[in-house]
């Protein structure tokens, strides 16, 4: 009898194991709200624009960059190694996360601070576009240096969206879910430059069964998103420039798996490696465990 129990028991953990991790996923994609992508025009002004775009060569301020994660082959130059150019961005990256605030419903009493900002160029001579990935922190931010005219292709992409890549006007920003895969499309002529910002809410909650503002708005566990256009304060306008658009939420978590993969396959340092390899070990045992006990 006691061997009996100690089976079942046994048994028992193991379908818990099983069962208990989609069902937390499930739980996450139902709590989630949906991701909102959101483009606001003349953030920064045209003469802002082009003086950065002179700072960043003129100092020659490309020289001394170096990759900011060897997985994702970016090179950035980090907008605080610069008084000019920290000068030069502070009014337009202030009204940015004004706007975030106010857009993404971010109450008073929680915390939002600039963690990163830095400005990042796509041509042909170097990188010429980067992969589908997600971001570190909450929300994030793109603010458009380059006037389209001044390349061909390029954009930023969003997973869930349709329409292709945005390639908005110089001095525009697109505001979005730190966690929903984007990408930088490939540019075929010319260059392309960026200011990106990734912005700390809160805790950066990624995963909370409380369902707390934070948790619920850094697109991970999105199910559905969109694409409108919001004015200086942050009201969207109507109508949108692309309407929602949900998917299930299988298919999600299998895109976000995989997309995790595809980049750890770039790893190149042991902690990389052993996240690949713990990843590969999980998905192997619940698959073995899977065929023994449920199929």
């Amino acid at each position: 009898r006691a061997e009996a129990m100690g089976v079942t028991a046994i048994f028992a953990a193991l379908l818990l194991l099983i069962v208990l991790p989609p069902v937390l996923v499930w739980l996450q994609y139902t709590l989630h709200l949906p991701a909102r992508v959101l483009v606001a025009h003349e953030v920064f002004t045209a003469a802002e624009c082009v003086k950065v775009l002179r700072i960043v060569e003129e100092e020659g301020l490309w020289d001394s960059t170096t990759e900011s994660q060897h997985y994702l082959p970016t090179k950035e130059v980090r907008v605080h190694e610069s008084a000019a150019l920290f000068d030069t961005t502070a009014r337009g990256v202030d009204q940015t996360l004004q706007l975030l605030r106010r857009a993404y419903d971010v109450p008073a009493e929680v915390r939002m601070r600039l963690a990163d900002l830095y400005v990042v160029r796509y041509d042909q001579k170097g990188l010429s576009g980067l992969q589908m990935h997600i971001d570190a922190y909450t929300l994030s931010f793109s603010a458009s240096l380059s006037t389209p005219a001044a390349y061909e292709g390029g954009g930023l992409d969003f997973d869930m969206l349709d329409g292709g890549p945005i390639r908005e006007a110089q001095g525009s920003v697109v505001t979005f879910p730190s966690k929903l895969l984007h990408r930088g499309a490939d540019v075929a002529r010319g260059a392309r430059y960026a200011l990106v910002g990734l912005v700390s809410v809160g805790n950066d909650e990624v995963w909370r069964l409380s369902g707390t503002v934070v948790s619920r708005m850094h697109g991970m566990f999105a199910r559905c998103a969109s694409m409108s256009l919001v004015d200086s304060s942050g009201k969207v306008l109507t109508p949108p420039l692309q309407p929602e658009r949900c998917f299930g939420w299988v298919d999600l978590a299998i895109g976000h798996v995989r997309n995790r993969v595809e980049i750890l396959l770039r790893a190149g340092s042991s902690d990389d490696l052993m996240e690949l390899l713990a990843l590969n070990l999980a998905i192997l045992c619940g698959g073995l465990l899977a065929h023994r006990y449920v199929m």
